[in-house]
Order: C-alpha cells, then structure tokens, then sequence
C-alpha cells in the first residue's frame, strides 16, 4: 500500500495467457504457473480478513482447484514485478466457498512495506484440500496497472491448519478454550503454549495433543500474556507449526495499565486497526501522562475516524460494578478541533458484538485529562472493553494519546470496612489470612467462584484473626465473604 496511486504500464514476459474476468461467477480457472493482469476493473463482489477490501471498486477473479492436498502460494512478488516506491502495489485476497456465500481464506497487501526499499507486491501461502475451488481475487485498492503473478503448489502428507481460521480464543484468569478451521484430512492436533517470545524449538513450551479442532487449556498462569502454536499431526508425520498467535488471559480487578513496563507495555491490549504504543522513551517523557508509554491514534483527514483497541479482558462477577477511567489528550495545533472517544464492552473480543457504554468528547488542550465513568456486569463472566476513535474528520496531524487506564471494582457500600482487613496472601496458593487490627470479630467465611456457586465455608466463634485453607481449590479467581460483628465484607482472591 503506497498514499500516491501509481499509473503506467510494465512490460512482462513467459507468462501464461488467461484473461482475467471481473466477478466471482465468472472467475478465469487457472492451474500452476505465471499469469498476466493486463488492468484492473471488475466489480469487487466480496471482503476479505483485513483492510476495507469489502469496499475496493474493482478487481479481477480467478479460479484454482487443487489436484491434491497441499499448499497453495500466489504472489506478485516476482521478478519482472518492479519493487520499491515506484513499483507494483497490489493487494491479494483467496477466497472460499460459492460465489453467493464466499468466506476469507487468505489475504496480504503489502510483503514488506516497512523494509528499507519497501515492497507493496503481495503473497499468501495457505492449505488446500483435493477438489476444492479457491478464489484468486486482485483489486485495485491502490493501483490498477499492469503486472504478472505465480501460482504454485506443494503437496504435503500432513497439511497443518490455515492461520486465517483461528478463532479469537476463550479464556478466564488462568484458562482458555482454542479453536480453528480443521485442517485438510482431518488430522489429529498439537497445541504448543507457552511465555510470549518462545518459539517451537525452546523446552520453555507446553505440548498438548487433541483429537478435534480446538483445545481446553486450564491451569494456566494466573492473568498471565502467552504465546501458543498449532500444527497437524497425522501419526507417522506432522505438519508445520503454525503461530504465535496471542493468547491474553483475563485479569482480575483491580486491574492498570499505564503502558510504562519496558517488559510488557501492552499487558494484553490488543490493537485492531488504527492504534500505536509508543516505546520511544523521549517521546515518553514528554507525551505521555506517566512517563514512559502511552497509546496514540491519528484522527482522519478522509472521513470519519474508526480505529479500534482492545483492553486486556477482566472477569466480572454478576451485578459487580467497576469504576472505569483512564487520562487522554488531543495532540493539535487548533484550539477549536474536538476529539471523540467512545468505550464499548462485550462478553466477546469481536467488536461488532459489543455495546457503547461511554463516549468522551474533549477539545484541544496542552494536557491530559481524566475521564472516569461506572459500568455494571449483568453476568458473571470474562468481559472485553474496547476503545473506539470516533473522531470527525480532521485536517492535518491530530491526535488522540490515552494513558493510564484503571478499572476498580466497586462490590458495595461496605469499603471503610474492608479496608480495616488484611487479606493476605494474596494470590495464594495454600492458605489465606484474615486479620485487622481494629478488633472486628469475624463470626465466617464463605468462597464462592464465580458462578456463585459456594466451594468452601468455615465458621469462627468471634476472632479477630483467621485462616482458611484454599490448597483443594482448582486455580482462578473467587470471592470471599467474611461476616463478622460490624458486617459483611467481600474480597476477591486469586488461587494460583
């Protein structure tokens, strides 16, 4: 992807002939070699996994059947394409499915357009299956001249999973459920997880094996950042691994981030489109609100804004209630430009699920400023806020930094009390203690998960100092209830 349309024509040779058609009924069959695309005009019928290729004008349509199981590579990336600023820019989508329901199987714009001397060419490698129709799909996104692309294809024993058809994982403070798109011949799989940076070769890894397309991990770190990878395994061989994909286990409240752990800036935030975090320590320190990370998304100049970040998940109990804030500022030379910031929340990490719970609207300023609102869980269970910038279009460089994000968890009306009570450990792993040094006597105990279901209950006749053994508990988050002769407190606790 280039910002400038580049118009002219590229002369190409020892392709083959086969003129490419503009709709998916009418998609030109190809095999394995070189093909030409003389332009680009035909209406673009379908999206794909990224970008707004829903929304290109225009693009031209093949179609490949594979003779076996395998690998299917289709790339512009070859010689005779030119590289570089005044090069080709293409953009490449493989679709499945009919041409009244296609699905996404396989995308890239650009190869490399970060290098040195950038490369906008475009390549996908993905899994086939024997006698499956795959659609090859050029638009015209940011060029339509002319240029020249392969296909080729590798038959492989054991074929691994296609790394497009990985669901958005499931998880808790200390499990996750996986799952993807079954590979072709239905193997057997290996799941392997572990600290973010580890690669398939380490001994640091977790290795699981499952009989069907998705896996239940439990057990996990506690609220911890992973890494996991997948292959096939088809008894007397594997496929390759493929990964890392992101696997962030929800946190417990109270939950921050102000994005200044050298080791883990993110902590579990995840950008969708649009969103930056800065790592520059000097930039930091005088742009960001504690010094010395912060996130920060550019308002449009061509329309209205709509850049998307996911917050690291948070377990929520029923009717629990959080006190959610965080600080922002509108980077801008104009007094008078408003920004606009708004905050959903779903039980789900896809955004189009998720429901608006606040919008902030602040103006230019030389300073951040705090914004805190309240939001309330109906149910028990793993909730993902996100932030949305909704800006107006803008002209010039605006724009919006967020720093140190809070979310505190708001039980009730009894917090003087619970802050006369030390709960310690905590997270723990065999035994809790209770105890306060105002002489409250506590009377009970009771842990309940987060269901709301009951695990464990003790009882005390007037102490003002107690223990409960947690060690038969599985690992995660609970809450504990202690009663006692000036009320009720409740406490969340974490089992590691």
């Amino acid at each position: 992807m280039k910002k400038k349309l580049l118009l002219g024509a590229i002369l190409f040779a020892s392709f083959l002939t086969a003129n490419a058609q503009d709709s998916c009924d009418a998609a030109t069959a190809v095999t394995t070699g070189q093909y030409s695309v003389s332009a680009i005009n035909g209406a673009y019928e379908a999206g794909c996994y990224a970008g707004n290729s829903q929304n290109a004008p225009a693009a031209e349509w093949y179609a490949y059947t594979a003779t076996a199981n395998g690998y299917l590579t289709v790339s512009s990336a070859i010689t005779g394409n030119a590289n570089g600023e005044a090069g080709i820019d293409t953009r490449l989508s493989i679709l499945t499915g009919t041409c009244a329901a296609l699905e996404c199987y396989g995308y890239n714009d650009d190869v490399d357009p970060n290098a040195t001397t950038p490369d906008y060419r475009s390549e996908a490698t993905v899994p086939v299956e024997s006698g499956t129709v795959y659609y090859i799909v050029w638009d015209n996104n940011w060029q339509n001249q002319a240029f020249v692309f392969d296909v080729t294809f590798t038959a492989a024993d054991c074929v691994s999973p296609n790394v497009f058809g990985f669901q958005s994982p499931s998880v808790g403070t200390d499990s996750a459920s996986l799952s993807w798109m079954a590979a072709p011949g239905s193997p057997d799989y290996d799941v392997m997880y572990g600290a973010i940076g580890f690669t398939t070769d380490d001994t640091t890894g977790t290795t699981v094996s499952v009989d069907t397309n998705s896996a239940d991990l439990s057990d996990l770190p506690a609220e911890a950042n992973l890494w996991y990878y997948v292959r096939s395994n088809c008894g007397d061989s594997q496929g390759d691994w493929v990964g890392p994909f992101a696997l962030t286990l929800a946190a417990g409240l109270d939950y921050s981030n102000g994005f200044d752990d050298a080791a883990n800036r993110a902590d579990g935030f995840r950008n969708l489109a649009g969103w930056g975090l800065s790592t520059d320590e000097n930039e930091g320190a005088t742009l960001s609100h504690s010094p010395t990370g912060f996130l920060f998304s550019a308002l449009s100049t061509t329309g209205a804004s709509n850049s998307w970040i996911l917050a690291k998940p948070v377990v929520l109990a029923a009717g629990e209630e959080v006190t959610f804030s965080y600080y922002a500022q509108l980077l801008t030379n104009s007094t008078t430009l408003n920004a606009t910031l708004n905050v959903t929340v779903g039980m789900s990490s896809d955004i189009s699920t998720h429901d608006i719970v606040d919008t902030y609207t602040f103006a230019g300023s030389a300073a951040y400023a705090n914004h805190t609102f309240t939001y309330t869980a109906d149910v028990a269970g793993t909730y993902y806020f996100a932030f949305n910038n909704a800006s107006a279009q803008a002209t010039g460089n605006n724009f919006i930094l967020l720093d140190t994000v809070l979310l505190d968890s708001n039980l009730g009306s009894e917090d003087f009390l619970a802050s006369q009570f030390s709960i310690y450990p905590n997270p723990a792993s065999d035994v809790i203690n209770i105890a306060n040094a105002e002489n409250i006597l506590v009377n009970g105990v009771q842990i309940v998960d987060l269901n709301g279901r009951v695990v464990k209950s003790a009882k005390f006749n007037g102490v003002t100092e107690a223990q409960i053994n947690i060690s038969d508990l599985s690992s995660g988050m609970y809450l504990m209830n202690v009663s006692s002769d000036q009320g009720t407190i409740t406490k969340k606790i974490v089992k590691k």
